[in-house]
């Protein structure tokens, strides 16, 4: 059986993280402070639409988690 990609959304990410909408996008921003370049990159579905790999973010909490002290 081959593995399924799940696209997570805007919503099931912020969800997941527990962080607001604009926490999000401030990670992705490179002008933002707040920046984060060690998170996923989302996937352009699209015109309009992007979403993340549910697997990329799931790797990022493992490392998160796996850097506590």
């Amino acid at each position: 059986m081959k593995n399924q990609m799940v696209i997570l959304r805007v919503k099931d990410v912020i969800s997941r993280l527990k962080i607001g909408k604009s926490t999000l996008y401030d990670w992705l921003n490179r002008k933002s402070p707040r920046f984060k370049g060690d998170f996923p990159r989302p996937v352009k579905i699209s015109e309009t639409m992007v979403g993340w790999l549910e697997d990329e973010i799931n790797n990022w909490l493992e490392t998160k988690k796996n850097k506590r002290g």
